[in-house]
This record gives C-alpha cells, sequence and structure tokens, in this order.
C-alpha cells in the first residue's frame, strides 16, 4: 500500500480530498500548496548516486604483448581486477602487438621487449612511427643499465622487471596514463651508478657477441672473413670503449649491462 504525502496546511472538512497517483508509487492529496516531497527510505537514491559517480570513472585501456602465456595471463588478470583499467587487446609477438595496436588504439600498450617474430623495441618503433603520442611500457626480464636505455630511446614510458610488485605496476599504468615517465628506483640506481652505454660500431658489436659465446680471434676472424690482425685491432678500442683488462671482463660488462643477450 502506497504512503501519503500531505500538504502542509490541511483542507476544510466540506472540500472534497482528491488522490493522484506518482510515480514512485507514494500517494498525494493535494491543495493551492505545494506538496513537501518526502523519499522513501529504501536506499535507492544512494545506489543512483554511486551508480552515476562509477560512469565517471576513466577506464585505461591496454594492450598487453607477452609470448609466454603464463605472464601474459597473470599481468591481463592483475590489471582486469582494477576499477580503473581494462586489457582489450593481447598479444604473442612484437608483429601482433603492432597489429593490435592499430586495431584497437589502447591508451596504454605493455609489451615484453624479446618476442619472437619482432621483438619489443622493434614494435615499439613501429608503433610509435605511426602513431607518435603513442604511450607505452616495457615489461622484461632484462635490468642492464644498455637494456633501460635503449627501450627509453626507442620511446617507452616507463621500464619495469618482471619481479616487480603488483602494486608497483599498477602505479606505472597510471603515472604513463597521465603523460609522465615511470623508472622503479631499483632500475634508476641502475643508470645512475653506470654511464651511457659505448658507442660500439656494428662491427665492434658482432666481435663482443663473439666473444661473449667463447669464440677466440682465430675463430673469429673466420666467422667474420676477417684478418687476425684486424680482429685484435678490434679488440683493442673495444676494451678500452668498456673500460676492462681482458676478454672475459669484456664479455661479463656486456651481460651485466645487457649490451649482449644469449638467446
Amino acid at each position: 500500500m502506497g504512503e501519503w504525502l500531505w500538504c502542509s496546511r490541511p483542507y476544510a472538512s466540506t472540500a472534497k480530498k482528491k488522490s493522484h497517483s506518482r510515480p514512485n508509487g507514494l500517494s498525494t492529496v493535494c491543495g493551492s500548496e505545494r506538496v513537501k516531497s518526502i523519499r522513501r527510505n529504501d536506499g535507492r537514491t544512494g545506489l543512483a548516486r554511486r551508480y552515476r559517480s562509477q560512469r565517471h570513472i576513466s577506464m585505461i585501456r591496454l594492450l598487453v604483448a607477452e609470448d609466454h602465456a603464463v605472464v601474459r595471463v597473470g599481468v591481463t588478470t592483475i590489471v582486469n581486477k582494477q576499477k580503473d583499467m581494462k586489457v582489450i587487446a593481447e598479444a604473442a609477438d612484437g608483429a601482433e602487438a603492432v597489429e593490435m595496436y592499430k586495431e584497437h588504439r589502447p591508451d596504454i600498450a605493455l609489451l615484453d621487449l624479446r618476442m619472437p617474430v619482432m621483438s619489443g623495441i622493434d614494435a615499439i618503433l613501429a608503433i610509435r612511427s605511426e602513431f607518435p603520442a603513442a604511450r607505452t611500457i616495457a615489461l622484461t626480464s632484462y635490468g642492464g643499465d644498455a637494456d633501460i636505455r635503449r627501450a627509453l630511446k626507442a620511446g617507452v614510458q616507463a621500464y619495469l622487471t618482471k619481479d616487480l610488485l603488483q602494486n608497483e605496476l599498477l602505479t606505472a599504468i597510471r603515472v604513463v596514463h597521465k603523460g609522465e615517465t615511470y623508472v622503479p628506483a631499483s632500475l634508476a640506481s641502475v643508470l645512475s651508478a653506470q654511464a651511457a652505454r659505448p658507442d660500439l660500431t656494428p662491427r665492434e658489436l658482432q666481435i663482443l657477441e663473439l666473444v661473449v659465446r667463447g669464440f677466440v680471434n682465430k675463430q673469429i676472424a673466420f666467422s667474420l672473413n676477417l684478418s687476425e690482425f684486424t680482429v685484435k685491432n678490434h679488440m683493442k678500442r673495444l676494451l678500452g670503449k668498456l673500460g676492462v683488462q681482458d676478454r672475459t671482463q669484456a664479455a661479463t660488462v656486456a651481460i651485466e649491462r645487457g649490451i649482449i643477450h644469449l638467446s
């Protein structure tokens, strides 16, 4: 049975009272006075207010590109549990990441740097060549200063390693969405502790990779179709640029700083 809303001034006893139905289920008896509204105390107004506030939450739309399904599913699950972000597309390699970005235009692309078909770095460069304002985050296993600098140079706004805490991942996403750059304190200290990557020529990088793989000068010369004398000259310049004394130290520095990766 509906409740009754009465005018603030009662009718004379001879006045005929008229009942009018209201859309919210309340009934009123009206005269010339304006009726004061009385709301039901059933919580519907509060629910409506909360619903309206939720509609105004800015949802961060993400693309997750990672070739390891377990990691990709884990990141997607963490993101989708948040009220202000959602994964709208996934990719298993760099080339697919570029296509998914073009199709879905996410607010942020979260990419692994080591993926098949096309690397994360190449995918970021391809995306930014067509969409210069694209916001990207690197998520990788590599934390060397050369890796970080390479990614930042490609245009990423955040660099994260896969051993990070869940809260740090979410913080990075929200910071990048605001248009800012995010590098965790642990990785920032790596950058500050090391000078910029030495400016190695393509030939020096080839030789350094073979040194890391354990090749001696004679094997390097044969592999690259060079004379041993030329290889020795390259090695001398390499040691100087890396600031080390021998080839063992050169290999160690190359791996630790991310100059060379062993697949």
